[in-house]
């Protein structure tokens, strides 16, 4: 669906990757690779759950090296 234009809109190859990279991170762990290529581990919701817990980590880590 990124490689494909959406809405007007048409990603490049890097950011299609950039994109899979974050979704396959183990902190979010939302795309598992296998051989048959990249699959969603999460829905809609939880993934924005997971991506909401890792934004207020890192404005905690951020906000303790400021102090």
């Amino acid at each position: 669906m990124l490689v494909t234009r959406l809405r007007g809109v048409r990603y490049t190859m890097q950011e299609v990757q950039q994109a899979v990279a974050l979704l396959s991170h183990p902190a979010i762990e939302a795309a598992l690779r296998d051989a048959e290529g990249i699959s969603l581990a999460l829905n809609r919701h939880t993934l924005a759950q997971a991506l909401r817990r890792t934004a207020d980590q890192i404005e905690t880590a951020e906000a303790e090296t400021q102090e």
